[in-house]
């Protein structure tokens, strides 16, 4: 009778022999927060797409990062990430990492303790710019929701050039999400700039109208003002005015001759 056949042991090594052309990245030079220098699995985060990588090859002469997708292209294939067999340099002991995670973030990136400031109090709008901030409140909800067209706009058409079903025909269940999307910012954008410039109608009436009553205080101003000159004019004598000097003697003066 024939033994039963077992799998042979096969020692962990890396599986393939690429290595990325970058240069090497050092533990040293990221946070204790990003890379893991545990037993069981030892990681640590790609700076190319932020995700986090395990380290192969721990106990050899070159470590480095396993290959990793970041997305997949229109054709359904895998986009293989720029740091993938990257080589890592191990120039942080676990004891090190373990204090230094115990301990916190280095001291250089530490935030300090968070302050509880009282409140203060709104500034209130000016009076005189009270009739210039509802259009000007409209104005800026306009930019924000045209942005968002702009973005809503933007995502459809970036689906519609990746997804195979919607080809002007036919439509999945995302497609039809943003396109509903895309209706409903379009048309509240359409309201919004409605309602703005109803809005700044309004204000550029009130405004002539304040204008146009400025106009007829500043026209009675000015015929008040005329009326007083008039009357101060009428009440002097007709004639040259006396100068501001002395008096002239009314008195005949005869001079004598002194005697000796």
């Amino acid at each position: 009778m024939s033994a039963e056949p077992t799998a042979r042991y096969r020692r962990s090594r890396t599986r393939s022999r690429n290595v990325s052309p970058l240069p090497a990245l050092a533990l040293s030079q990221f946070q204790p927060h990003e890379y893991d220098l545990n037993s069981l699995c030892t990681q640590l985060v790609c700076p190319h797409c932020k995700t986090w990588v395990p380290i192969t090859g721990i106990n050899s002469k070159k470590p480095k990062l396993v290959p990793h997708d970041t997305a997949v292209d229109r054709n359904g294939a895998a986009v293989r990430c720029m740091g993938s067999h990257r080589l890592v340099v191990l120039d942080v002991t676990r004891e090190k990492w373990e204090r230094r995670r115990q301990d916190g973030v280095e001291p250089s990136v530490r935030r300090a303790a968070a302050q509880h400031r009282k409140p203060q109090p709104m500034v209130p709008t000016p009076v005189v710019r009270l009739a210039a901030a509802p259009a000007t409140q409209e104005l800026a909800t306009v930019a924000r929701l045209s942005r968002l067209l702009a973005e809503a706009h933007a995502g459809l058409v970036a689906h519609r050039g990746e997804c195979r079903t919607c080809d002007g025909r036919r439509r999945c269940r995302e497609g039809v999400e943003l396109e509903y999307r895309l209706a409903e910012v379009r048309a509240t954008v359409t309201a919004r700039r409605e309602l703005a410039a109803a809005v700044q109608r309004r204000q550029d009436e009130v405004q002539r109208l304040e204008a146009v009553q400025q106009n007829r205080l500043n026209r009675a101003r000015v015929l008040r003002s005329a009326s007083a000159t008039d009357r101060r004019r009428g009440a002097l004598p007709c004639g040259e005015a006396p100068l501001e000097c002395l008096p002239v003697p009314e008195t005949t003066l005869h001079p004598q001759r002194r005697a000796r």
